[in-house]
């Protein structure tokens, strides 16, 4: 048996349930499965292990007209971030925008949707100090911008995690500067900067493994 790393999990609009994955059976490259209720089995999503080299915090998500997104650290771009979506027609991936768009090596990679169906993805940039990143997918220019400044917190983060309410972008985070306390920041429509959401490096002690939902 080979090792899954970096499990993610979403459902589309009838309910079926998809996993994301760094496939060890597949040079550690990404994968995804569908589940089939009527065979109760596991079917891969396109090619098994379809990212160019290795996948490292795979996450996916549905956007609003049922097309599944993935994001990761893309090994076979410096380990940056990259974003690719499924095509049913052709049951293939494709690149959303550039490969390996963020300025250096990522980790902690997340993905979500607004209102107006535009991808915004959160990540730890480790050529910013591993301070976490916003950026979203701008359609007409095939690029992805920051959204506000481009090195949101003062100090170095972890386990960034995602979430838009409606166009109100929220994103929680293991605070560095704040031995490694929690801190959830917004970013509001007509906004140009982040603003806290409650105290900054509000849990008790140390938080790991941080997920945010609306």
């Amino acid at each position: 048996a080979y090792p899954a790393s970096y499990i993610s999990l979403a459902t589309d609009v009838n309910g079926v349930a998809h996993i994301a994955f760094q496939d060890g059976g597949n040079n550690n490259k990404a994968s995804v499965k569908r589940f089939n209720s009527a065979s109760f089995e596991w079917e891969p999503l396109g090619l098994p292990g379809f990212s160019a080299g290795i996948a490292a915090y795979t996450s996916i998500v549905f956007d609003k007209n049922n097309i599944l997104y993935i994001v990761f650290r893309d090994e076979a771009n410096g380990g940056k971030v990259s974003v690719m979506r499924y095509l049913t027609e052709g049951s293939t991936w494709e690149i959303v925008g550039s490969a390996g768009f963020s300025v250096g090596a990522a980790t902690h990679t997340s993905i979500a949707f607004d209102a107006q169906n535009n991808p915004y993805v959160a990540y730890e940039d480790e050529a910013l100090g591993s301070k976490p990143v916003v950026k979203r997918f701008n359609v007409n220019s095939s690029a992805w911008e920051d959204v506000g400044t481009s090195a949101i917190s003062s100090g170095g983060a972890a386990y960034t995690s995602l979430a838009i309410d409606d166009n109100k972008v929220y994103l929680a985070y293991q605070d560095k500067s704040l031995a490694n306390k929690i801190t959830v920041k917004r970013f509001l429509p007509g906004n140009t900067s982040w603003e806290l959401v409650g105290n900054a490096g509000f849990s008790m002690g140390t938080a790991a493994y941080v997920k945010l939902a609306i």
